[in-house]
């Protein structure tokens, strides 16, 4: 129910709520739970600008993942971490967690961990002004999600379409400006 409230984006009620339950799964040592609480956590408080708070909930997610192996978490967990280090300016950290997570994300059978990967390795390409290497891997992404979730689509595009400006390639980017404010519109 809080990440529900978070996706409505009644931040503040559903992260109260996940802390709740964080606090819940740590009392009954529950890992797995407590893990699935962490990686709500960390996406409730980056989207809602506490990146410190998600890095510190985040690096204990990493410790009950560890404690409970599960492929799903371990195939998150670290790109997630990378992701947090590239927002910190932190790209050797960033570089490290993305060598963590490779042999986690290949070992699940869902494809959304490495499109999620991708995104990641093309962000932190970008960030590093390795326009050509962001849009190859943010493509390689974007590619899986229109085959698996297309409603990730929404947040994956607007930096492809940077990606493409930057190298140059602008009617590609106006077409994925479009797609994105087209995928908006279907929202509620």
């Amino acid at each position: 129910v809080g990440f529900l409230l978070v996706r409505d984006n009644d931040l503040a009620a559903g992260i109260l709520l996940l802390e709740q339950a964080l606090a819940q799964a740590q009392r009954a040592d529950d890992p797995v739970e407590a893990a699935a609480c962490c990686a709500y956590l960390a996406q409730a408080y980056c989207w809602s600008a506490a990146f410190e708070r998600s890095w510190e909930v985040s690096l204990l997610r990493e410790t009950y993942t560890r404690a409970c192996p599960q492929p799903h978490q371990q195939s998150y967990v670290y790109t997630w971490l990378a992701f947090l280090s590239v927002l910190r300016g932190a790209w050797g950290e960033a570089e490290a967690y993305l060598a963590l997570a490779e042999p986690a994300v290949t070992c699940v059978v869902s494809l959304e961990p490495r499109a999620f990967f991708q995104q990641v390795r093309g962000f932190l390409a970008f960030q590093q002004s390795d326009y050509r290497q962001a849009e190859r891997e943010l493509r390689a992404g974007i590619d899986i999600f229109r085959g698996q979730d297309p409603s990730e689509l929404l947040l994956c595009l607007g930096l492809f379409g940077l990606a493409l400006a930057a190298n140059g390639k602008h009617r590609e980017a106006r077409a994925c400006i479009a797609e994105q404010e087209s995928l908006g519109e279907t929202l509620a």
